[in-house]
């Protein structure tokens, strides 16, 4: 005896339950709609306008340094690799873990991002 009718029953089984699921989850989806009086266009996602949306340049050093004690992106003379070091009130470049950046000093920067905060 094959395996195959058991195997198509269970199939259709697991596919009918799924379509119960997401008929169970559009109809609550309705029924939030409707109570909060939402039109369809106010339910789709609006996507950001990325024309709009700033993002940081790099700033070569040869313009200008950065805030100084504060952590920033860097990137070295090949612009390879990118990392986060600070400048000392000296002038002298520390990465992240505090170490002297010697050899691979960097030729731009740019500030790190604000943190995250959950809503």
């Amino acid at each position: 005896m094959s395996d195959k009718p058991i195997l198509s029953l269970k199939l259709n089984e697991q596919l009918n339950g799924f379509r119960k699921s997401m008929d169970e989850f559009a109809e609550s989806c309705i029924k939030i709609v409707e109570k909060y009086g939402l039109s369809s266009d106010e339910t789709e996602c609006e996507q950001p306008d990325t024309d709009t949306i700033s993002r940081p340049q790099w700033i070569p050093v040869t313009e200008r340094m950065p805030e100084t004690n504060k952590d920033v992106l860097l990137t070295s003379w090949n612009g390879n690799s990118q990392y986060v070091g600070w400048l000392d009130d000296l002038g002298t470049w520390h990465s992240e873990d505090e170490e002297v950046i010697k050899g691979y000093e960097p030729i731009a920067w740019m500030p790190l991002p604000e943190p995250y905060h959950r809503p």
